[in-house]
């Protein structure tokens, strides 16, 4: 069984913490009506672009928002056919958080079948059958594939250590896909696009929020470092995710935070006033990352409030249409509304 080996650093608690403070304003803003179109249709072509451009895809944002518009352009075939694939499975997402269902290996296969549709016929959607080298790693033999895929996807649906971040989780997975390396291609952009589904299968629905993508784009170099820290920096031996999620945690934080003061500037171009919730009340809504429910007692616990003062509390989060107030007396739980 997969038993991933890291410390929880101070950077990542202290970042941690911090996208638990924009996350949970984020999921109590929305974003003004007359500008919400074009900010969803940026994330997604940011999205696009930034995870091809990894791969040395050429094509330009315009470019791509013409592609995924059905427009013609003209360029190399094999970049639009990139394009089109990804935004393909970044659709396809939707579709698989839909089921409830456990992540598969038929699901992994079916996502890099996509990912690599009409640009490796003959390899798209199956396991690679040779060494694959990437700069200085050595990925695992072929024959090991199989079995290190089926212990990855069971560690996927039931993590080790428990209660840990779901965005440490992401993270793990992140690497772990990219060290087994089980495709003779499309590794990069399929590791990504399954960091997005546990992200989403968590509650994490940032596809409508940021580009994490972005992110690696920004300075593909440090990425690609961040990636290699966990082999070379062992320790008995054992591969040290430590660094790694730190850059990983980091980069959510900045893209998160990236986003907070782009819908703060819609807010203000709107003349819509932002909505500002108490540290407790961010904290309520972060709750429901992780939880379906939220109890009275849960709420005092983590806000440090009385009970009156937390009941008045959550049904400011009640009034703003946030959270859904179910049952009487002392059976009242919290739901979060969906939007």
């Amino acid at each position: 069984m997969y038993q991933p080996f890291f410390e929880i650093s101070p950077r990542i608690s202290s970042a941690l913490e911090a996208i638990g403070q924009i996350l949970g304003f984020l999921k109590a803003t929305r974003i003004p009506k007359a500008y919400e179109k074009e900010y969803l249709t940026k994330v997604i072509i940011d999205t696009i672009n930034s995870s091809t451009a990894i791969e040395g895809n050429t094509l330009t944002p315009s470019q791509i928002r013409k592609v995924v518009k059905g427009k013609k352009i003209i360029a190399m075939q094999k970049d639009i056919q990139e394009v089109k694939n990804y935004h393909r499975a970044v659709k396809e997402l939707i579709k698989i958080t839909k089921t409830k269902d456990d992540i598969s290996e038929k699901i992994i296969l079916n996502l890099h079948k996509i990912i690599t549709n009409k640009l490796d016929i003959n390899r798209s959607g199956q396991y690679r059958k040779q060494m694959v080298i990437v700069g200085d790693y050595l990925s695992p033999k072929p024959n090991e594939v199989l079995r290190l895929m089926k212990e990855f996807v069971k560690w996927i649906n039931k993590p080790t250590p428990t209660d840990l971040s779901p965005l440490l989780y992401a993270g793990i997975v992140h690497y772990r896909f990219v060290a087994i390396h089980p495709f003779a291609d499309g590794n990069g952009r399929t590791a990504r696009i399954l960091t997005k589904l546990i992200l989403m299968k968590f509650g994490y629905n940032i596809t409508k929020l940021f580009s994490l993508e972005t992110y690696y784009n920004r300075d593909r170099k440090a990425y690609y470092q961040a990636l290699s820290t966990i082999d070379k920096y062992r320790i008995d031996r054992k591969e040290n995710l430590t660094l790694w999620l730190e850059y990983f945690i980091e980069g959510m934080l900045v893209e998160a935070e990236r986003a907070r003061s782009k819908i703060i500037e819609l807010q203000s171009k709107s003349k819509q006033v932002p909505i500002l919730l108490t540290n407790s009340q961010q904290k309520a809504l972060v709750w429901f990352t992780k939880n379906k429910i939220l109890r009275m007692q849960d709420y005092i616990k983590i806000s440090g409030l009385s009970r009156k003062g937390a009941y008045k509390s959550l049904n400011v989060l009640v009034k703003l249409r946030q959270i859904i107030k179910v049952g009487v007396g002392k059976q009242t739980y919290y739901v979060l509304l969906e939007k």
